[in-house]
């Protein structure tokens, strides 16, 4: 170890190369001191325990530190092997964050598990909420919103703002209370007593630069029946409404006493139940159905028989997913069988540099290395590769999300979402692991087989052929993996350019649309609202 130092130290100039040498020395002598004491401790089992853990992990790392020499000697195969692999791990984990933002994700209510999305098939009106969460025991409560637009006054200048009108019982569903001050009473919903209103963390940030005095100010806030309000509390920053983004919700106001047919808020369009403790969903689907039919008995002009028949309780994630679901798995499975294509090119690529390195693999054979230190070795280097495409992969996939969700439509529901947090993370681990086995297990295996011989020029005609017909299947995998994606994407945009292309019958060129609000200020009748719209 003497000569071996002092060789090492000869052969090096630079100063901090020199520190590393006697670093690597010093690890050598402890290390060895180590295994020396152990096998000459007396033989115990504990003894023999350590030693074979401690040769283990030594021979790991060897495996690595020599896996980690043999790859910086070929950079170009290594950057080619890399950024192949890159590119399939960094789509398949933005696009999983995708999939985990928009499906898997528990919603950022309390019990998310008991949230159903309550007749989902039609609009409601209050008292139809109120009756339906009367009649269907199985539902906690019942709670509706309808998205709404409303004007803020300051001074001489009216700004439009997304808003909300929410029954009683709605933030009492979702189990989310505000972070400051309150939500609504019940008497808080009876005509005329509406006028408050609880503000979203943005628009109190924003409009009011978080000042806790919000709560009882009076603010210039258009709605129906009111044109002032009075802010009673502020929603928690992390709160995100189910759909849209309402920055401000009102209390919708309905008389209480008034019949399904005399309650004329026909434009209810959102209601959520939450499922009483210990009843399943099946249940709450035919006490649901049988509440329906019994309403459609009551009320035959506005309730049709096949509307009471379609009557569901959906589980709220799947609800907020709607026709989401098939279209995000698919792209999902699109871009793993991309990743799947990737791992056969690298394979490909290290069967190639096995055939080109079969002499220095067989030499190692012949001097004693066993199969399992030369599988190691290999599964060692594509290890190695597959961890350098993780990292790259995982910090490219931050910008194919962020291009992803730019692509995307605004109404996509949980967008926002949609992000590389610990379980993606995780993910984006594990399917580094995967790809290192799916890259290196073929060529581990057919490199551990190489004869010694082989190193003297013999035997090279069959194990030629043999790689080669592993090269011939890998390649016939992937064009066969390249064809079914090809195809899906074929067809797809096929469909996609048929619908764009469809008839509609309309001349669109040359129109525009736009959107004109009438501010509820000095409650217009039809003929001042219809001056206005002229």
């Amino acid at each position: 170890m003497e000569d071996v130092l002092a060789y090492r130290l000869s052969q090096t100039d630079a100063r901090w190369r020199r520190a590393g040498v006697w670093l690597r020395a010093t690890w050598d002598v402890v290390v060895l001191v180590g295994l020396e004491r152990i096998q000459g401790g007396g033989g115990t089992g504990m003894g023999r325990e350590i030693e074979a853990t401690t040769i283990g992990w030594l021979a790991a790392g060897g495996n690595v530190g020599r896996a980690w020499a043999s790859l910086r000697s070929s950079p170009l195969f290594t950057a080619t092997a890399v950024g192949t692999l890159t590119l399939g791990i960094a789509a398949t984990v933005a696009t999983f964050s995708l999939v985990y933002g928009v499906l898997l994700a528990p919603l950022p209510y309390a019990a998310p598990d008991r949230l159903v999305a309550v007749w989902p098939e039609r609009n409601f009106n209050a008292a139809m909420i109120r009756e339906t969460a009367a009649r269907t025991e199985g539902l906690e409560a019942v709670g509706g919103i309808a998205h709404w637009t409303f004007f803020i006054r300051e001074g001489d200048v009216a700004s439009e703002l997304d808003g909300a009108l929410v029954t009683k019982d709605y933030f009492d569903v979702l189990g989310v209370p505000a972070a400051l001050g309150r939500t609504f009473r019940p008497d808080e919903t009876i005509p005329g007593q509406g006028d408050v209103a609880v503000l979203s963390h943005a628009m109190w940030m924003r409009d009011f630069g978080g000042d806790p005095a919000v709560l009882g100010r009076t603010v210039g806030l258009s709605g129906p029946g009111h044109d002032r309000h009075t802010v009673i509390g502020v929603m928690p920053q992390d709160f995100r409404p189910v759909t849209g983004a309402p920055e401000v919700w009102l209390p919708l106001e309905a008389t209480p006493s008034l019949a399904i047919d005399g309650d004329d808020t026909w434009f209810i369009g959102e209601h959520y139940g939450r499922l009483a403790p210990g009843v399943t969903l099946e249940q709450a689907q035919a006490q649901l159905g049988s509440a329906a039919h019994s309403i459609q008995r009551e009320i035959p002009d506005l309730l049709g028989t096949d509307e009471a028949t379609a009557a569901t309780v959906q589980p709220l994630g799947r609800y907020v997913a709607g026709d989401l679901v098939a279209p995000l798995w698919l792209g999902l499975g699109a871009v793993i069988l991309v990743l799947l294509v990737a791992c056969a090119n690298v394979s490909n690529l290290l069967l190639a540099r096995g055939e080109a390195r079969s002499e220095e693999l067989a030499v190692r054979s012949a001097l004693g290395a066993g199969r399992g230190q030369i599988v190691g070795l290999l599964l060692a280097e594509s290890l190695l590769l597959a961890l350098g495409a993780g990292l790259l992969g995982t910090g490219l996939s931050f910008v194919v999300l962020e291009g992803l969700v730019a692509l995307a439509p605004k109404e996509l529901a949980r967008l926002s979402e949609a992000s590389v947090n610990g379980v993606v993370l995780s993910f984006a681990l594990g399917l580094t692991g995967l790809a290192s086995l799916l890259a290196g297990v073929v060529p581990a295996a057919r490199g551990s087989g190489v004869d010694a011989a082989a190193a003297m020029g013999r035997a090279r005609s069959s194990s030629g052929a043999r790689g080669s017909r592993l090269i011939r299947g890998l390649v016939t995998g992937q064009i066969a993996l390249a064809v079914v994606v090809a195809t899906a994407s074929g067809l797809m945009l096929r469909s996609l350019t048929t619908l764009l292309g469809e008839e509609t019958g309309l001349e669109a060129e040359g129109l525009l649309t736009m959107r004109v609000w009438a501010p509820w200020e000095g409650s217009p009748g039809p003929e001042e609202l219809s001056a206005f719209y002229r």
